[in-house]
């Protein structure tokens, strides 16, 4: 890496997405994870 380069890594845990609009009335949750590890992450950013 050089200098002003970026590398994030990172992990979440658990993860649930709820629908908050007047359609998700009948089904809520949209979207959940269960286990650890719901997400696995890393992000690099070059300076050029």
């Amino acid at each position: 890496m050089i200098d002003g380069d970026l590398a994030l890594k990172g992990s979440i845990g658990s993860l649930s997405l709820s629908d908050l609009t007047t359609h998700g009335e009948f089904y809520r949750e949209r979207f959940t994870t269960s286990g650890e590890e719901a997400l696995i992450f890393q992000i690099n950013r070059y300076e050029m």
